[in-house]
């Protein structure tokens, strides 16, 4: 057996619109559904949510938006992957198109948009302490983890990238 494990390139595919479109979502909209049942939600009134608990919902829309994007990046990259992929942290292909010409982690936007959403939505203290956790955790290990084995893989185009694009997205100056 492989060690990481390989997949067809064929299977990217599928692998991809399950993993973008059901687990992400259910994932990243589920925790904070259920951290909301541990503790007070902030804003609700009368068992319904006030305009400020609605304004949540713009972030969940905006999170959706940048993973369909970065869905419809993928599966354009697909086709001039190697006809097998390892599986793992070290990606077969540096993507540096869409919402990768843009930010470094669109997926970690996405995610995080996700989440900003579900707790303003809810009003939920407990779900904002958890994601803050994970956002330091993330940020500091996850993430830096992931760069040093990208700039491994890829050298000189990686650090190209990295010395181009920012990690998160930021607003430029018109001049």
């Amino acid at each position: 057996m492989d060690f990481p494990p390989t997949i067809s390139r064929e299977r990217v595919r599928p692998l991809l619109v399950a993993t973008i479109v059901i687990v992400i979502p259910l994932v990243h909209l589920g925790c904070p559904l259920l951290l909301a049942f541990a503790g007070p939600g902030w804003g609700w009134r009368g068992g319904h949510p006030t305009l400020l608990n609605l304004l949540g919902l713009l972030p969940v829309m905006l999170g959706f938006f940048l993973l369909g994007w970065i869905l419809t990046t993928m599966l354009t990259v697909v086709p001039t992957l190697p006809l097998r992929i390892r599986l793992g942290l070290r990606p077969a292909r540096l993507v540096q198109t869409g919402p990768y010409a843009w930010m470094r982690h669109p997926i970690y936007v996405a995610e995080g948009c996700l989440w900003v959403g579900m707790i303003v939505l809810l009003g939920s203290p407990v779900a904002a302490a958890v994601f803050a956790c994970l956002m330091l955790a993330g940020s500091r290990w996850l993430v830096r983890g992931e760069e040093r084995a990208l700039e491994e893989q890829f050298g000189d185009e990686y650090r190209a990238y990295h010395a181009r694009v920012s990690a998160l997205p930021h607003f430029r100056r018109v001049r």
